[in-house]
């Protein structure tokens, strides 16, 4: 909205193009498409629509130069001098004026789209839907880090802007670079910040649930529901040219007398209860308020308001209680089924006594006709039926002369859960979800039965042929030395070789032992679900002992850490085998003095490292030889990975490492 130098306000809606207001309260349409934006520079004024830009001159009141853009989803103008500024809802593009043309110079893309654009020490800065502040640097949009990411309003304030935010409160960013954060923990009534502006030494905001006055970096006044501000948000604040504080909410127009608020009714900022007001101006030259709406527009000068109304008081309404408990939003609530009894209380509509104005009442939902209030200021109902009620007051004077209708308070009475549309809905729902998740549940569980069924007769099989390889393996090749042995001892017997004979006797002996060993561990590492570490270990030790006892080698091991899971029958069996085929290496071919036996545990994962002092081998021509193959297949099983090192002078080395 702008105000022209012969007293017209020219101001531009989304439906009735660019509209100005004469004198007589009288509307001209101007141009027959939506505006977007205005603008003004010095004397001129600029209208932007969908695929134009109209130029006015204040004195002709007509379009002066159509200057046409090819700018989808358009949203704002700016213009300073030369330089125009289209922003949108993909970015901004900057139009440089040459006379009687136009021509885009520079298009930024910004995909969370520009609110709006201000100007400031000569400086441009953009709020943003997603960047948060951004500022022309270069030609360029650059994000200002710290701001918040969404404003849907950037203003102009002394010594810099004030960044709005319908969530995150506001803030104010100053010219020194400082921001300021404002939200209801500083004592804002509500994060939901519609508007702001300045009076004197105090910036005021308008929030959804009041008016706060920000000075000294701390909020010294709030004005909410509890001051008696009528309506649900608070959109609009202003000081008019006689020092008063107004407030517009969606309801009312509301004044700040310094003690109390006055709803003004006589003033009409919408069109009826449905009609909702999406825009407030305040002109100060000419002292007029601008309500635009979803219908339509309202002009009010407020200079002119003052003997308009009647009644010096109207119905308010104080206090609203529920089964004697206070009810805190009392313009609109919801009562349950049982909620007993429900109470209003009114406050006095006059201070003279003698005062013959009667209040009148009703509750539209429960009777269409208006009812005398006697002898009481308060208003109760008892058993209402579901529904929605709408309370209304109004004052008759002595002459029989109705005032202004006043909406007290909007209810809802729910009706019980059993005759609500959505909970029978909801039952037939949800019977047939549970009979068909019934029915699919158990079709699932029959099919996971079978599964399990199939897993473990898998589980079996695989466990039958690993227990088989491993006999075969181990034992079968133990079996067959002992026959071999067997055989050689009576070879020896019937050649009269007694001492021959007795020697191998003794290994055969040696040979049945080792072998009932390898049954008893090969039973151990089955049996059980699983083995803790401690007791592998203690396997660990006993087999080392054991081994190393009937040789001259200096056996030495040590063992750190702990493990979050246990080990598996697989892996406690190959880790066990892998042991004694190194053992063996170690006592049948490496000549060595000493071995060592590292085991480390570290949650999930274990590694062995065996090191002896011997001669050594090359292990790319002894990979297969020697058990490391057996050790390579085993430690493959377990995905695990393996590493050999070996010299003719520093010994051999193997490590091994699994996840467990």
């Amino acid at each position: 909205m702008h105000r022209l130098s012969n007293g017209k306000m020219l101001f531009g809606t989304l439906g009735g193009g660019l509209c100005y207001k004469l004198p007589q309260n009288s509307a001209q349409l101007y141009i027959n498409e939506p505006v977007k934006g205005l603008a003004q520079n010095g004397n001129q004024f600029f209208a932007l629509t969908n695929k134009n830009i109209y130029s006015f001159s204040e004195k002709q009141e007509q379009a002066v130069h159509v200057f046409s853009i090819n700018q989808e989803n358009v949203q704002g103008l700016n213009v300073w001098d030369n330089d125009w500024f289209v922003s949108g809802l993909h970015g901004y593009t900057r139009y440089r004026q040459n006379g009687n043309t136009i021509t885009p110079i520079y298009q930024q893309p910004l995909g969370a789209g520009i609110s709006n654009v201000v100007k400031d020490n000569n400086e441009f800065f953009a709020g943003t839907y997603g960047a948060g502040l951004c500022k022309w640097v270069q030609g360029k949009l650059v994000e200002d880090s710290g701001s918040l990411p969404v404003i849907e309003k950037l203003q102009p304030i002394k010594n810099g802007m004030a960044a709005l935010n319908y969530e995150d409160g506001l803030q104010l960013i100053f010219n020194n670079g400082q921001k300021k954060n404002i939200t209801t923990k500083n004592g804002l009534p509500s994060n939901t910040v519609y508007d702001v502006h300045e009076y004197k030494d105090t910036l005021w905001i308008s929030t959804r649930k009041g008016v706060a006055a920000w000075s000294n970096d701390k909020v010294v006044k709030t004005i909410s529901a509890a001051n008696g501000l009528l309506g649900n948000r608070c959109l609009f604040s202003f000081h008019d040219r006689q020092q008063n504080l107004w407030m517009v909410t969606d309801e009312y127009l509301c004044r700040w007398d310094g003690s109390k608020i006055i709803t003004n009714t006589t003033i009409v900022i919408k069109n009826g209860r449905k009609d909702n007001i999406t825009a407030c101006l305040f002109d100060t030259i000419s002292n007029t308020l601008v309500t635009g709406t979803q219908e339509a527009v309202f002009i009010n000068q407020l200079n002119n308001t003052g003997n308009t109304n009647r009644f010096n008081f109207l119905p308010v309404l104080v206090a609203v209680t529920k089964n004697n408990q206070p009810v805190f939003n009392k313009s609109s609530f919801t009562l349950s089924p049982q909620y007993g009894s429900i109470k209003f209380q009114l406050q006095p509509y006059s201070n003279n006594p003698f005062s013959k104005s009667v209040l009148y009442y009703k509750l539209e939902g429960l009777n269409t006709g208006f009812a005398e209030l006697k002898d009481s200021l308060s208003i109760s109902f008892t058993k209402l039926g579901s529904g929605n009620y709408t309370l209304i007051a109004k004052l008759v004077d002595e002459n029989g002369i109705a005032g202004k209708e006043v909406i007290l308070s909007r209810f809802t009475v729910n009706k019980p859960l059993w005759q609500k549309a959505w909970f029978i809905a909801l039952l037939v729902l949800a019977t047939a979800g549970i009979s068909y998740g019934l029915a699919s549940y158990l079709q699932k569980r029959k099919i996971k039965q079978k599964e399990k069924e199939l897993l473990l007769e898998k589980q079996l099989l695989n466990e039958r042929e690993r227990i088989s390889r491993e006999l075969h393996d181990n034992l079968g090749s133990s079996m067959v030395t002992m026959i071999a042995q067997a055989d050689n001892i009576e070879t020896r017997l019937r050649n009269h070789q007694a001492d021959e004979a007795l020697k191998k006797a003794t290994q055969l002996s040696d040979q049945s032992r080792e072998t009932m060993n390898l049954l008893r561990e090969t039973i151990w590492a089955v049996q059980e679900q699983s083995h803790s570490y401690a007791n592998f270990m203690s396997r660990i030790s006993n087999f080392l002992q054991r081994t190393y006892a009937a040789t001259n080698i200096e056996c030495s091991y040590n063992h750190s850490g702990t493990l979050t899971k246990e080990l598996t029958p697989e892996q406690t069996l190959n880790l066990f085998r892998c042991v004694q085929e190194a053992t063996q290496n170690i006592i049948k071919h490496s000549g060595a003095d000493k071995a060592d036996y590292l085991f480390n545990a570290e949650k999930n994962s274990f590694s062995i490292s065996i090191s002896d002092n011997g001669k050594g081998f090359d292990p790319e021509q002894h990979s297969a030889g020697n058990g490391l193959k057996n050790i390579e297949n085993r430690i493959k099983e377990l995905n695990g990975k393996l590493s050999i090192t070996s010299s003719e002078v520093g010994g051999s080395n193997i490590k091994m490492e699994v996840s467990i």
